[in-house]
């Protein structure tokens, strides 16, 4: 019996452009979102909180949690090709489970859980109101960075650019865009 592969190209300068556009159409409904919030009608069949990028369960998490996959996805692939080929192959598909955790996270929403409980023990305000879950996460970021840098620094000069491109770009969004946000969201 033969065995049947699959085969898959990924043009980066595509995928780059059709990114660009679903993030400014994103960012478009968000910036009319809050326009019509600003003019009194935050409801409109629920297109506001449709869109709001400041909240959950909403189309912008549902492509945050797609990208993620999509990530999650190509990194396994990276793993199943390079298995053979590299000394430490299996830290793609490492990076493909911490991707797929982060998307399972956003989705479920697992870091605004430990809100709720913590909130009770630790007063926090303005840029760490989101501390309880922003803290241990920034933690677990810097020890991954860490762990990853001899593997990033056995990488491609082009390879290793673009990871820390990807992962600066998802921490300063993830960590740094929560922190501005939270400082709206102070507890009376």
């Amino acid at each position: 019996m033969a065995q049947v592969g699959h085969r898959y190209t990924v043009y980066p300068s595509s995928a780059f452009l059709e990114l660009v556009v679903c993030s400014s159409l994103l960012l478009a409904a968000h910036l009319t979102g809050l326009v019509l919030k600003l003019n009194g009608h935050s409801r409109v069949f629920g297109f506001v909180r449709l869109f709001d990028m400041d909240l959950e369960r909403n189309v912008p998490t549902l492509f945050s949690t797609e990208l993620l996959m999509t990530g999650s996805f190509l990194f396994s692939s990276l793993w199943c090709v390079r298995r053979g080929q590299e000394q430490h192959s299996t830290i793609w598909l490492f990076l493909s489970g911490t991707l797929l955790f982060l998307a399972i996270d956003e989705f479920c929403q697992i870091h605004e859980s430990f809100n709720v409980p913590e909130r009770a023990l630790v007063e926090s305000t303005g840029f760490f109101f989101e501390a309880v879950w922003v803290v241990p996460y920034g933690i677990v970021s810097f020890g991954l960075l860490l762990f990853l840098l001899p593997f990033l620094h056995r990488q491609e000069t082009k390879t290793r650019n673009l990871l820390f491109l990807s992962g600066g770009m998802f921490f300063t969004g993830a960590v740094g865009v929560e922190m501005l946000s939270g400082k709206d969201c102070d507890v009376a």
